[in-house]
């Protein structure tokens, strides 16, 4: 259960992280701290504990860290795009639902709104 408990909240944070490297543009340096931290997150379930318990503790732990990491990136991402973008007109659970479903497309719409600010 510890092993689980843990994955999640290394899933959370990492999800934290992803939203902040990618709110309101993608920045390359965070992200590449991302995917290293997310390489040995995925290696560190296979390092064999029990032969009974592994494979199941490795799906549910896995799958808890994906499902910590989807939720927390994309709350931390809403609570950032609220604050940074509040010409959007969109609640908190809307910009919640963009970012699971397209999370380029707010980008795409804060860029554009960017440039229509630009003065010529």
């Amino acid at each position: 259960m510890i092993w689980i408990l843990g994955m999640i909240v290394i899933g959370a944070s990492l999800g934290i992280l992803t939203a902040s490297a990618y709110v309101p543009r993608v920045r390359v340096l965070p992200m590449v701290g991302v995917f290293v931290l997310l390489a040995c997150v995925v290696i560190w379930p296979g390092i064999q504990l029990n032969q009974e318990l592994t494979p199941w503790l490795s799906f549910a732990a896995t799958l808890a860290f994906i499902l910590a990491m989807a939720g927390a990136g994309s709350l931390y991402a809403a609570s950032l795009w609220v604050v940074i973008f509040p010409e959007a007109q969109l609640t908190y659970w809307q910009f919640v639902s963009r970012d699971l479903t397209r999370p380029n497309y707010l980008r795409q719409q804060y860029a554009a709104m960017l440039a229509e600010a630009a003065p010529s």
